[in-house]
């Protein structure tokens, strides 16, 4: 019985090793696609204001900005979303089961 709960401890101390590295990775991530937001939502602006300035209908290009724009900051919030949830699980697993075994 005590080899199955020190495998058990390896494996929760290895799952908890994961979910760290997995925290880590997911802030990285979210740091470039946060950025990669804002360097969309400027060249939108940028286009956007191109064309008001050429003689562009403004109702139309606020509706375009606010289509783009929106739909990558749903993006962006939707996988930073499920990427924190992905983790917290591991997390509350690897935690479980060290409490288990303790």
């Amino acid at each position: 019985m005590d080899q199955r709960l020190a495998a058990r401890r390896e494996a929760a101390l290895e799952l908890q090793a994961l979910a760290e590295e997995f925290e880590r990775s997911d802030a990285a991530a979210l740091r470039r696609t946060r950025f990669a937001c804002w360097a969309l939502a400027v060249v939108v602006t940028a286009i956007a204001l191109l064309l008001l300035l050429a003689g562009a209908d403004w109702r139309y290009l606020v509706g375009f900005w606010m289509v783009i724009v929106g739909l990558a900051w749903a993006a962006y919030g939707l996988s930073s979303y499920r990427q924190r949830d992905q983790t917290e699980r591991l997390k509350a697993l690897a935690a479980r089961w060290l409490n288990e075994v303790r």
